[in-house]
């Protein structure tokens, strides 16, 4: 199985706030599979719902940005 990932970090405001890192790794294997893994470890196989949690990073990048 060969695979390719990425991650990315979210930076708080807040120094005392944790920053969560997320996952997003294409499997080349049988399956040709996107897989998103959250700070939590949840697996999103689902491209509509990663798609739906991309979406909703980028909002929030957003709002982080414009203040």
């Amino acid at each position: 199985m060969f695979s390719i990932f990425g991650s990315f970090t979210l930076i708080p405001n807040d120094p005392r706030l944790t920053s969560p890192i997320y996952y997003l790794s294409l499997n080349t294997n049988s399956n040709q599979q996107l897989v998103w893994t959250k700070p939590d470890g949840e697996m999103i196989q689902d491209l509509k719902q990663i798609f739906e949690e991309l979406k909703n990073i980028f909002k929030f990048l957003k709002l982080l940005f414009q203040t």
